[in-house]
């Protein structure tokens, strides 16, 4: 079973639509032996500082700067529900298709999904920058190994976490 993980449901419905007759169900479509499902941007969030410690509830001066030693996130509460829709189709999948938007932060969104539930599954590239039928079954024959974007995502979490240190 392939399963493609879209950055939003309007991306998923493109991609459903044009791999053919498209049922849908609770936070995803089914079409065939494919599913497709989606996150609402950022699924997950960085943990607060408080998080990493009690004290850091109450901003001290003296406690700054703040530099985690390990980088957290959390599930971002108004997505739990969505996350275990994608967690639970991640674990019947053979095979993935990050769907994330063709720019940092959509390479960032999903790849961070399949990093915190610790997917080990062979996971491909789609870029959609149309989401007419003919752009996306053109995109679907031109699937890539999403390795080869590691560094888009490298550069949306630098800025992510330059963003927190801030």
């Amino acid at each position: 079973m392939k399963l493609f993980i879209a950055e939003k449901p309007s991306l998923a419905q493109a991609i459903a639509s044009a791999l053919g007759s498209v049922q849908k169900d609770d936070g995803y479509f089914s079409v065939g032996d494919n599913f497709v499902t989606w996150c609402f941007g950022h699924i997950l969030e960085n943990f607060q500082p408080e998080d990493y410690d009690a004290k850091f509830g109450k901003w001290n001066l003296d406690d700054l700067p703040i530099l985690p030693q390990t980088w957290k996130l959390k599930i971002t509460p108004s997505c739990s529900k969505q996350f275990k829709v994608i967690q639970s189709l991640i674990k019947k999948a053979d095979e993935i298709v990050h769907a994330g938007d063709p720019d940092r932060e959509g390479q960032l969104l999903v790849d961070e999904v399949l990093d915190f539930v610790g997917n080990k599954k062979p996971v491909q590239r789609i870029f959609l920058n149309a989401l007419d039928d003919k752009s996306v079954k053109s995109a679907l024959q031109n699937l890539q190994d999403n390795k080869n974007f590691s560094a888009l995502r490298d550069s949306a979490l630098g800025r992510s976490r330059a963003d927190w240190l801030v």
